[in-house]
């Protein structure tokens, strides 16, 4: 199954059909069929009907117990619901509201996956901000839940002005805690100690043809000297994705923008995001997806950009040494 968004306002759900062994000239091993249902439409996604808008994006997360949806349209409309799986279609929560311009990308993730198996590998921050970060939620329907703002979902938001918003704990707070990383204006000025979790990425060779595929090389990426003043204008947001580049079991924030640039975000204490590092690329960076793609247990990040797609691969020496070191820490522990 999977979902389409048309001009007509509306979000089109397909499911696949059977084969007909008697079909005399089939189109195709797989086909699929619209289901046109309103019923069915309202009860699983009650909250991509009567858009004011065309969506451009959608984002579904599910837990145990709730359906959250995150949906972005043409003319700035966002939309966050919360549904229970228990009682399906019962909408437990929505928030909406208008942005500035088009919600280009939407992603729903967590800072950290599982905090109990990836923070003894993180450093120092998880150790100091494990037993101070968990407050009381404010969802008016599980009021003795705790929420951790390493574990917590949270939504991240790019808009085609140029602004990236990370909505907070989005299935307790919706849309009322958010934290702006880019604006329509924002202009860095200060220092990067790129010491502190440096991106272990190789930047690809960039391809005078267009329409290529990049090579894998060992070029460093395009940062700023340690201590030097970086100075930066946005434009475009094109792209949003997470993936934890680094290895160290937190997820950064990935931007990708129509100035040719990747940004990386590296999570901080408290979960808050600062840049640490900026990829430059030789066209508009359309696409940010993380996929083994020669399946060897190792991530690769495949960019997408205007003319290009780029294989961006972890160095493996340092990936081993990082693998070695866990292994290390784990068989220390299992023997205690």
């Amino acid at each position: 199954m999977f979902l389409l968004s048309g001009l007509d306002r509306a979000v089109h759900c397909f499911a696949t059909k059977e084969h007909d062994p008697n079909e005399r000239y089939p189109t195709s091993a797989l086909a699929f069929m619209e289901i046109e249902t309103y019923d069915y439409m309202r009860e699983l996604f009650p909250s991509l009907l009567q858009l004011p808008s065309s969506a451009l994006c959608i984002d579904i997360h599910e837990t145990t117990t709730h359906q959250i949806t995150a949906v972005g349209c043409q003319n700035g409309f966002l939309r966050i619901t919360v549904l229970s799986k228990s009682r399906q279609g019962e909408v437990l929560e929505s928030a909406p509201l208008f942005l500035n311009g088009p919600v280009s990308s939407l992603k729903l993730f967590r800072i950290c996956e599982n905090r109990k198996l990836c923070h003894p590998f993180v450093g120092t921050i998880l150790k100091q901000m494990r037993h101070k970060t968990k407050v009381k939620s404010p969802h008016p329907y599980d009021d003795d839940a705790d929420y951790d703002p390493y574990t917590c979902l949270n939504l991240l938001v790019g808009e085609a002005m140029g602004r990236v918003t990370l909505y907070r704990n989005v299935e307790f707070s919706l849309l009322e805690d958010p934290d702006i990383l880019l604006s329509e204006d924002y202009e860095l000025n200060r220092n990067i100690d790129l010491n502190v979790g440096t991106p272990i990425l190789s930047t690809p060779q960039i391809s005078s043809r267009r329409s290529s595929v990049t090579s894998i090389t060992s070029l460093t990426s395009v940062t700023s000297p340690r201590g030097s003043s970086v100075q930066y204008k946005q434009d475009s947001i094109l792209c949003v994705n997470y993936f934890d580049i680094d290895a160290d079991g937190l997820n950064e924030i990935l931007i990708g923008t129509y100035s040719k640039k990747m940004l990386v975000f590296k999570a901080k204490e408290n979960g808050h995001y600062e840049l640490s590092a900026t990829y430059k690329f030789p066209s508009p960076v359309y696409s940010i997806e993380p996929v083994d793609i020669n399946c060897d247990g190792v991530v690769e990040l495949l960019v997408s950009s205007m003319y290009n797609l780029h294989i961006m691969q972890p160095d493996l020496e340092e990936m081993q040494n990082k693998v070695m070191k866990r292994l290390t820490l784990m068989m220390e522990k299992l023997a205690k």
